[in-house]
């Protein structure tokens, strides 16, 4: 029997799923800091770092110093145990984050201190909380040093044990993305706007504010079918041939390694972002040719929304 909190509850969690982003240690928080400026509406963004000084250039974005009793507030010094200390250190306040929340995206950057050592402690307890977690990790590129990489590949197998998904963004494969002589500067910044709008299209879909929209349920059995490993890739494309042009950049997008990450793939969800002009016509013709591009017993699920800023354009994530 259901009592009154329950179906109040269900209800609230079958119309809109609480969703929470949450960026930890450097990398992280200034990835969702930038997603925070972009969007003009989205879920609730918070910050978890050690270092104050880090949180303090977040602006106005909500923040969570963990660790101020273990490291003064100066860092971990790269070391994932000092990270992992810290989280320890402030449990209660971490557990504060996860309540009354359905979904997690953790953005986080693994081979450092903070993030490698308390990102399988956030997972854990946003588990624990009852949420859906996905976690989004990049690695480091390969000049960043050897022994950088092996605390990245030790933190990725702890969140891949501990998340319900994981998506891993090598940062070496995304060079492939930019053109050879984009300023450093400028290269981040593409794939923290490919990284903010990707999320947005996905929260969308999920929050029901689409056209055609995925409920939480959808999203947590795609993600569990798909054993806990996600892909995550943006296409997009202009004018009147723009499906052609999304599907050719998918048949050789570096994330998906030439599309054949979605020939291998179990399920996968396409979440698509056009204008007002965007025609059932061409979401079919879209989905006809990706699921040409994927396996045929495969599970894909779709996510339509329509936005003014996207006229005779379209912005589609796998994931």
């Amino acid at each position: 029997v259901m009592n009154t909190t329950d179906k109040e509850k269900s209800t609230t969690r079958l119309t809109l799923p609480r969703t929470l982003v949450v960026g930890l240690g450097n990398g992280g928080c200034k990835t969702v800091a930038a997603m925070a400026r972009q969007w003009k509406e989205g879920p609730r963004v918070v910050a978890v770092n050690t270092d104050g000084r880090s949180l303090a250039e977040a602006g106005d974005l909500a923040g969570l110093h963990i660790g101020a009793r273990v490291i003064k507030g100066l860092g971990t010094g790269g070391e994932p145990r000092m990270g992992q200390r810290a989280a320890e250190s402030d449990i209660e306040a971490i557990r504060g984050l996860f309540r009354d929340v359905d979904v997690v995206f953790l953005v986080v950057c693994l081979g450092g201190g903070t993030g490698t050592g308390a990102a399988p402690l956030l997972v854990e307890e946003a588990r624990k909380s009852g949420a859906l977690t996905l976690c989004f990790a990049s690695l480091p590129f390969e000049f960043e040093g050897k022994r950088r990489m092996e605390h990245a590949r030790r933190g990725l197998m702890a969140l891949q044990a501990g998340a319900d998904a994981v998506i891993c963004l090598p940062n070496q494969r995304l060079l492939e993305l930019v053109e050879d002589k984009t300023n450093i500067v400028a290269a981040f910044q593409q794939t923290d706007d490919m990284l903010a709008r990707g999320l947005q299209a996905v929260w969308r879909v999920i929050s029901r504010r689409g056209v055609i929209n995925l409920d939480f349920e959808d999203v947590s059995a795609l993600v569990h079918k798909g054993n806990g490993r996600c892909v995550f890739a943006c296409a997009e494309g202009t004018g009147p041939d723009k499906v052609n042009q999304v599907l050719k950049t998918v048949r050789r997008h570096a994330l998906l390694n030439q599309g054949a990450v979605l020939v291998e793939a179990e399920a996968f969800l396409v979440s698509v972002m056009g204008g007002s002009d965007l025609s059932l016509k061409e979401v079919d013709q879209l989905m006809a040719g990706i699921a040409k591009i994927g396996r045929a017993e495969a599970l894909i699920m779709t996510g339509v929304c329509c936005e003014s800023e996207w006229q005779d354009r379209l912005f589609v994530v796998f994931l």
